[in-house]
């Protein structure tokens, strides 16, 4: 599950960030529209399958903790659903695991006025979702513990190294099934 969870922040991260180069370039080079279309949608369908891994990590977590006999665990569950963060968690549920799928319609997929409309949700979760992985999903609630684990100079650098490989891996798989 947690390797799921880095791939999937990657993902958000990534078309985060990609996203509004993509639309820029759409507006700027129209006779790159085809392929930045195209590409645009292969984005678009990894942010579709991250939001429903989202999703469905977070009610296979409810699941465990709703059944299972670990009574901290449970309390750590219903903290982030309606504790003194549950705004935060369920912004991310909606940024992330929500609006990415009005994706699953191909005809919106393929506008890049909708994947831009996007991006905002996906920066503004992404930064509360810092805030509930360090904070709330902590089990170790000692004041002299709260120190933060904040990104520095090479995470934006290496968010983008990594997820424009996978980018071009995908369309590259897209161009070759369609030949």
């Amino acid at each position: 599950m947690f390797f799921l969870s880095i791939l999937t922040t990657l993902v958000f991260y990534g078309f985060g960030l990609t996203t509004p180069l993509l639309c820029g370039l759409y507006l700027a080079r129209p006779h790159w529209r085809t392929v930045l279309v195209r590409l645009m949608a292969v984005s678009a369908g990894l942010l579709l399958a991250a939001g429903s891994i989202l999703l469905a990590q977070t009610l296979a977590t409810g699941i465990q903790t709703s059944f299972g006999a670990d009574e901290l665990e449970r309390y750590a569950w219903l903290n982030r659903l309606s504790g003194p963060y549950w705004l935060a968690y369920w912004a991310q549920l909606l940024g992330q695991g929500l609006l990415p799928q009005v994706l699953w319609r191909r005809s919106l997929r393929r506008r890049p006025w909708v994947l831009l409309l996007l991006v905002p949700g996906m920066l503004a979760s992404l930064a509360e979702s810092w805030f509930v992985r360090y904070y709330a999903s902590n089990r170790d609630y000692l004041p002299s513990s709260w120190g933060m684990v904040s990104p520095n100079q090479l995470t934006l650098p290496a968010v983008v190294v990594t997820y424009l490989p996978l980018l071009f891996g995908a369309y590259w798989v897209v161009k070759r099934r369609q030949q």
